[in-house]
């Protein structure tokens, strides 16, 4: 007799984004020093995983601008 599923499936999509998650906090943990940053004007010192990740942001939305149309 076979046994019966809940119905449950997950999409590529979320196995990616539980995977990526994973990553992230193994990251976090990996990288919770702290590293001081030197601004043109003062230095802040932040936690080395912000830094990448906030590296990462800035650099995503500078590709999103550059990659838009300008409806020339």
């Amino acid at each position: 007799m076979a046994e019966a599923t809940s119905g449950r499936s997950f999409s590529t999509k979320q196995i990616v984004a539980a995977v990526l998650v994973v990553v992230l906090v193994i990251l976090a943990i990996v990288n919770a020093g702290k590293v001081e940053i030197d601004l043109v004007f003062t230095k802040v010192t932040a936690p080395l995983f912000l830094v990448i990740v906030g590296s990462a942001v800035i650099g995503w939305v500078v590709g999103w601008f550059m990659g838009r149309n300008r409806g020339d």
